[in-house]
């Protein structure tokens, strides 16, 4: 989930698995919809409530030996306030797409990719 704020964009960074910067995002469940996952996943990680979603395309990842489509949206927030949850996320932050913080996941050039950022 691409989250956009004054030309900046959030990144969060996990407190387990992989400790690099990446998107806020998740799982969809079972019945649920890409958009109420991408709206659900960040209310509970940074807890931003969005509203109108743009789709930016989606990929296929074969991370773990699994299959899945990685559906990705973009919006864009007003404010620049966020709550991470403490469980998850390590932390947060906004950063120019020129100056993304190290290491950080691949993906966040592969969605910047799909939008031209302001």
């Amino acid at each position: 989930m691409l989250i956009e704020c004054q030309g900046k964009i959030l990144l969060t960074r996990l407190g387990y698995a992989h400790l690099g910067w990446t998107i806020p995002g998740g799982g969809v469940h079972r019945g649920e919809s890409y958009a109420e996952a991408a709206r659900r996943e960040i209310k509970e990680e940074v807890g931003i409530i969005l509203g109108n979603l743009d789709k930016i395309g989606e990929y296929e990842s074969r991370k773990e030996y699994k299959r899945d489509t990685v559906v990705c949206f973009r919006a864009i927030v007003s404010s620049s306030d966020f709550r991470i949850d403490n469980i998850e996320i390590a932390e947060a932050g906004w950063f120019a797409p020129s100056a993304l913080p190290q290491p950080h996941r691949p993906t966040i050039e592969k969605l910047l990719r799909m939008v031209v950022t302001d």
